[in-house]
């Protein structure tokens, strides 16, 4: 199809080590992107001299600063959701409308020289699919080890949208978990997203670590306010792991629950009482109960979901 026109659009921190992988990939590929545009992201190693080395090299990259973004001191990364925001600001660089189809390309990833050829074919096999992507290896003492995903989930190191999807769901959401977020309002529009098992790319660092961190949320148990007392839930907090260069864990932080979360936990846990659906720790449970307060090794009183046999 000689209409298709695709673009790439790379943001990249800090990504000295790996960025020449990924533009020698480029170069390498049997179906060039039309357009790439790489975003530097305040790079504060070589990430920036060497995209520009690359500039010189190949026609179809641009080089642009994101110097409006402003960078919070110690702040989270992926909680600012600034991948999302350079991603974005490159997509309107290159007036992303007039392409048929939209991808983003991490700068540590680096794709067989089919990569682009076969999306393009599978996109024009499938008229429903609207994201695709492949799989991915990353670097592990025992070697290359690739990462399980469902079929149905995308990487977000390697989409590439169809124009009309990417339409569709508004585009991306700069927010915490927007590489989820985007295929889930993809298949609410009816569009199918699908990462092909047969395409295979490198991921040269861990998901999540350009600083050495790894980071997500996980739930931990949380004091919620429950009249003069406090009961422990489990609720959803940030999770920090760093690694060291090997990518082997040094060490695990959490951090603590939003206010919002704390008095979401104290309402339900007043509804639970209100409706006879909290039974006592001794005693029998009261019909319908659906969960219970026991006691852990260190005195708490834990709030936890069970399911009671019926009387």
């Amino acid at each position: 199809m000689n209409a298709e026109r695709l673009l790439i659009v790379s943001p990249v921190y800090n990504e000295a080590g790996f960025l020449d992988r990924t533009a020698a990939a480029i170069a390498a590929q049997e179906r060039r992107p039309d357009r790439w545009i790489v975003v530097d992201d305040g790079s504060t190693d070589r990430t920036l001299e060497i995209a520009r080395e690359w500039e010189r090299k190949l026609d179809c990259l641009t080089v642009i600063e994101a110097r409006q973004i402003s960078r919070a001191v110690g702040a989270d990364n992926l909680a600012l959701a600034r991948e999302a925001r350079a991603f974005n600001l490159g997509l309107e660089y290159a007036a992303w409308e007039d392409f048929t189809h939209i991808g983003k390309l991490d700068g540590d990833v680096e794709l067989p020289p089919d990569w682009f050829a076969m999306l393009l074919e599978r996109f024009r096999e499938r008229p429903a699919l609207g994201l695709a992507g492949g799989r991915l290896i990353e670097p592990s003492p025992a070697g290359w080890k690739r990462i399980p995903i469902p079929d149905y989930h995308v990487h977000g190191a390697v989409k590439l949208f169809t124009r009309e999807c990417l339409e569709a769901i508004g585009g991306i959401p700069e927010r915490l978990g927007w590489d989820t977020i985007d295929e889930t309002y993809a298949r609410m529009h009816g569009y199918q997203t699908h990462s092909f098992a047969e395409l295979v790319a490198k991921h040269h660092r861990h998901w999540g670590s350009a600083d050495g961190r790894l980071r997500g949320r996980a739930k931990k148990w949380c004091a919620a306010p429950d009249g003069k007392e406090s009961i422990q839930v489990p609720l959803p907090v940030e999770v920090e792991i760093r690694l060291d260069d090997r990518g082997r864990i040094q060490s695990v932080e959490s951090g603590q629950p939003d206010s919002e979360a704390l008095a979401e936990a104290a309402h339900f846990i007043k509804s639970l009482r209100a409706n006879k659906k909290l039974a006592p720790e001794e005693g029998p449970p009261p019909p319908g109960a659906t969960h219970q307060l026991e006691t852990d090794e260190s005195g708490q009183k834990r709030l936890v979901r069970k399911r009671f046999n019926a009387i």
